[in-house]
């Protein structure tokens, strides 16, 4: 499985390990990946590690992180809530 290939050479504690497995195995059956070699399943599991990287270490906060990541249209930058703001201003 992608995850646990990637994983390997890091160094999260079992717990978060643990956890990211579990919010792998339940983001591939949201997401009706049956096929453990799709490679749709290696883009979920760089995002959960990237997520855990950044100290989240639920499986439920960690699939609800992903599937919102998931769910943004290419290119788009949510993070940028200055831009937000500025079109806010604009259209009125």
């Amino acid at each position: 499985m992608a995850i646990y290939r990637l994983l390997k050479d890091t160094t999260f504690e079992p717990e978060a390990v643990e956890a990211m497995g579990r919010a792998y195995e339940d983001l591939l059956a949201d997401l009706r990946l049956a096929d453990r070699n799709d490679p749709i399943t290696e883009i979920v599991a760089k995002e959960i590690i990237k997520i855990a990287s950044r100290g989240v270490h639920s499986a439920t906060e960690i699939r609800a992180m992903v599937l919102t990541e998931l769910r943004k249209p290419a290119g788009t930058d949510f993070s940028c809530s200055r831009d937000a703001t500025n079109l806010q201003s604009a259209e009125r």
